[in-house]
């Protein structure tokens, strides 16, 4: 059995209670909620505690922890780009619902993000488990070099 993925939550906003975490409850034989970051230090507290999980207030916190694996980007839209820029280099595996659109935004492309809520939550959804498979891989392979 591989070990569970430990994730934090850059936002915890009413669709990251309503969609994302339930979600999550139902894949807990490969992830766990590890921190909850929110600007709301209440909020955070309130959700990483219902959770079992750190709280923090600042991006920075929730991407030095070493127990959060991939970052759930979570946050208002305009953040996205440079917060899966961040998790990237601290070496987390991060999943936003509008990155690429907003990346390529930012660079003068022009994308738009779906705005249809639940394909966006199931995208999320395979996209953590993606990044639990590749996790998953780097964990073995790890192993593999280890034993050998």
């Amino acid at each position: 059995m591989t070990a569970q993925l430990g994730v934090g939550f850059l936002g915890a906003g009413p669709v990251t209670q309503a969609i994302h975490l339930p979600t999550l409850t139902t894949m807990d034989d490969r992830f766990r909620v590890a921190h909850v970051m929110d600007v709301d230090a209440a909020l955070a507290a309130t959700i990483a505690g219902r959770a079992g999980a750190r709280a923090s207030t600042d991006v920075a916190t929730l991407l030095s922890d070493p127990a959060v694996d991939v970052v759930a980007v979570c946050s208002p839209h305009q953040f996205h780009a440079d917060q899966v820029e961040l998790a990237a280099k601290a070496g987390k595996t991060a999943s936003a619902k509008s990155t690429a659109a907003k990346s390529a935004a930012k660079n003068g492309n022009s994308a738009k993000p779906t705005s249809a809520k639940r394909p966006q939550a199931q995208a999320k959804s395979k996209a953590l488990a993606v990044a639990a498979r590749k996790q998953a891989g780097k964990a073995s392979s790890a192993a593999r070099r280890k034993a050998n």
